[in-house]
């Protein structure tokens, strides 16, 4: 009676009407087969895998909240890391009268690091999304001050995740 009882807990986690009914058949047919020890152990097994089922249901939630929690700021810092990197390309050999091609260098470094900050939500995001936002205005700053037109698109994509960046920091 109680592998039955047990069986309609674990057709209460599936999602899929067939694996219900297969479940339920089958601990119906089973519950006349089986000896008390092979039910016990029956039954602790299907409670680990509920608990499994629970578990990989609850960080597939959390990890869907997250994306969309720093979905705009990662678009922002995979946009500023493409342009910086383009614009670190675009300099490369030429002259510059600033930072512009080591500013790019950090920028690219900082944005990669907090998109994988906050794909894992790490306790530190706040701080590295301000770290980053600060990296991004200093790129900007020297990108803008060039007449190049990867450093004007450079020097936007960092202002607009400077922008994302302070969002997750406040």
């Amino acid at each position: 009676m109680l592998f039955f009882a047990f069986g309609l807990i674990i057709c209460l986690f599936t999602n899929n009407r067939f694996s219900q009914k297969l479940v339920k058949i089958i601990l119906s047919a089973s519950l006349h087969l089986m000896s008390p020890l092979n039910e016990l152990m029956f039954l602790v097994f299907a409670l680990l895998h509920a608990v499994k089922f629970l578990l990989l249901h609850t960080i597939n939630q959390n990890l869907q909240i997250m994306t969309i929690k720093y979905e705009s700021c990662i678009e922002a810092c995979q946009t500023c890391l493409v342009e910086c990197q383009h614009c670190l390309s675009e300099m490369a050999g030429k002259s510059s009268m600033n930072d512009c091609p080591k500013c790019c260098v950090q920028c690219i470094d900082a944005c990669y690091i907090c998109i994988k900050m906050m794909a894992c939500d790490s306790a530190f995001v706040k701080q590295y999304a301000l770290l980053c936002a600060e990296i991004c205005d200093y790129c900007a700053d020297h990108c803008e001050a060039h007449d190049h037109e990867h450093c004007k698109a450079c020097a936007v994509s960092c202002r607009k995740c400077a922008e994302e960046c302070r969002k997750i920091a406040a």
